[in-house]
């Protein structure tokens, strides 16, 4: 049938009480619950105890009452719908042939069964009651050859019901009766008799049918007659609403969707790092630091995996495994934030410093590529300090959060409603490690934004970067009003809450990567090698407002026309050394 959750109500005596304890631990051994169990002690309030079944929403119900206290039940008003397709366990034994009947190898004469068959009623009380006289009959004969090995000796006209000894012989005796009565096969067992067989009827209609049979020796359920049993609606009624818990998980066409924009984003990335190892030394690209670009393009890269993480299917994964997906997803996206803004905002501290130290105050600088990497790496390493930290202080926990269930419409009367659940990982200090990460990134793009204005006024487009930054921050600061209040809004929908914060990354990401190497590619592409020059210095100084185009172009050109003069007079430097040493060549000759 399919049940696992049932009630009892039972009528408050010591027979019944024992026999549904013993059901109770049959059913319990079977994986099936006793969600309540009523004792009725007054059946005027069976109503009482009905209403606490109801309040369980139990639906299968086993009662224990003698027939006509049932039948009185089964009248009421409120339970009278439920009485039809009700199942009754008798284990009452049907009247057998007269030849059948074997008192351990006593068999009645042939002139019992004219009575038996004419005159003796037909009624099953008065069947149990020649059976148990015999039974009685038979353990007492049987106790008279015990009683006479007794010390002392005993007869059974010597019975009384303060002699122990006497009454352990006489049970056991009786405990090992085995024939054959008028209601068939009489076997006690434990003091008990046991039932040969256990007939299951079922109210159909206005009958009681029998459908099946259970044979206690070779436990086994055997159908009776044609009829079997019949249920209201054609189905087994459930034993109670059933709730099924069913994982939210992200669909294949989002995922599908925004996986195919992170990875033309990393194929993007990884074709422009390709560029600036393959053309390290093209001044083109040296003039832009192409290790710091390296980092940018790490970072680029790790924000474009943490999409990746973000999306990965979690329904058969371990509440462990789940943890650590969580942990890498948050590591990916700090840290390749780490890398990617602080690469490009240390090039720009170091115009910020060349501009401010060496051009203004004609002091020498020494900040190498090295020192800059190893100040991008700073940060990053202190997010991984604050994640291990996290991980080792704040226990993480996968936590369900359960939405509105939903009847399942395909089978509506199995009552089977669905519960849909949405997985996340939350700790109980959480909210202080993430006020710390964000602390640390906020810090970082405000320096960012500090450095994007003190660089504002530099003229060198090769160098300056800060109009990239600027609008790489404006791009972060629009997305996040953006999609903030728009996860709010969305809730508890799985699909979007990936959709957008994955979109979201990959468009930042994006225009960070685009913002800083399309200009760089464009001028390898366009201007000449050995034409490329820098001018470092500018009319209008460092961080004042910028002159006219006309000047800057006048103020370019001659600073052009110096660095020409300058390599002209190194080059005639270089000749005037040669010369030098080719007359003493020549000298030295003549004197040999």
């Amino acid at each position: 049938m399919g049940w696992r959750r049932v009630a009892f109500i039972y009528e408050e005596s010591q027979q019944f009480a024992e026999q549904m304890e013993i059901f109770r631990l049959i059913l319990e051994a079977n994986d099936m619950q006793v969600v309540l169990s009523e004792r009725v002690k007054d059946l005027s309030k069976f109503d009482f105890h009905l209403q606490s079944i109801k309040r369980q929403d139990a639906r299968i119900i086993f009662t224990g009452f003698f027939q006509h206290e049932l039948l009185k039940l089964f009248c009421q008003e409120q339970i009278t719908s439920a009485v039809n397709s009700t199942l009754l366990f008798n284990g009452n034994p049907r009247r057998v042939q007269l030849d059948e009947v074997n008192f351990n190898g006593v068999k009645p004469l042939p002139e019992h069964y004219q009575y038996y068959n004419n005159e003796f009623p037909d009624d099953t009380v008065l069947y149990y009651t020649y059976d148990g006289i015999i039974a009685v009959a038979l353990a007492l004969n049987a106790s008279i050859a015990d009683l006479q090995r007794l010390d002392p000796p005993r007869r059974l006209e010597d019975f009384s019901y303060s002699d122990d000894e006497m009454a352990r012989v006489i049970l056991k005796n009786a405990d090992n009766l085995d024939f054959t009565g008028l209601l068939g096969k009489f076997l006690i067992e434990r003091g008990q008799r046991q039932g040969e067989r256990v007939y299951i009827q079922q109210a159909q209609g206005e009958h009681l049918e029998t459908v099946m049979v259970y044979e206690t020796n070779s436990q086994q359920l055997l159908n009776y007659g044609d009829t079997g049993i019949k249920w209201q609606g054609g189905h087994v009624p459930v034993d109670g609403v059933t709730k099924q818990e069913m994982t939210l998980e992200i669909s294949w066409k989002t995922r599908a969707v925004v996986f195919s924009l992170a990875s033309f984003g990393s194929t993007m990335a990884l074709v422009f790092l390709f560029i600036d190892i393959r053309f390290k030394n093209k001044r083109a690209i040296k003039m832009s630091s192409p290790s710091l670009s390296n980092l940018t393009v790490v970072g680029c890269l790790f924000l474009y995996t943490s999409v990746f993480a973000l999306g990965w299917d979690k329904t058969n994964l371990p509440d462990s495994a789940i943890v650590i997906k969580c942990h890498v997803e948050r590591m990916l996206v700090s840290v390749g934030l780490s890398l990617a803004f602080g690469s490009v905002f240390m090039k720009t501290y170091r115009i910020h410093v060349i501009f401010s130290q060496a051009v203004k105050r004609f002091k020498k600088i020494d900040l190498p590529d090295w020192k800059l990497i190893c100040g991008v790496l700073v940060i990053a390493f202190l997010d991984c300090f604050i994640f291990i930290a996290w991980i080792a202080l704040d226990t993480t926990t996968v936590y369900r959060l359960s939405l509105e269930q939903m009847l399942n419409e395909t089978e509506p009367e199995r009552e089977l409603f669905i519960v849909p659940v949405i997985q996340y990982c939350s700790s109980k200090h959480d909210i202080y490690f993430t006020l710390v990460l964000y602390g640390v990134k906020g810090v970082l793009l405000a320096f960012g934004l500090f450095l994007a204005w003190e660089t504002r006024n530099i003229c060198i487009s090769q160098l300056n970067d800060s109009k990239h930054i600027a609008a790489s921050l404006y791009i972060v600061a629009l997305t996040v009003a953006l999609i903030v209040p728009t996860l709010t809004i969305v809730g508890d929908d799985v699909n979007m809450m990936f959709a957008i914060p994955g979109v979201a990354i990959v468009i930042v990401n994006t225009c960070v990567l685009l913002l800083n190497f399309i200009p760089k590619i464009r001028l390898l592409l366009t201007s000449d090698e050995t034409r490329l020059r820098v001018s470092m210095m500018t009319p209008q100084g460092y961080g004042e407002p910028l002159a006219s185009d006309k000047s800057v172009d006048q103020t370019n050109k001659l600073c052009n026309l110096r660095m020409d003069l300058e390599q002209k007079r190194a080059r005639l430097r270089q000749l005037v050394k040669i010369v030098h040493q080719a007359h003493k060549w020549k000298t030295s000759s003549d004197d040999q």
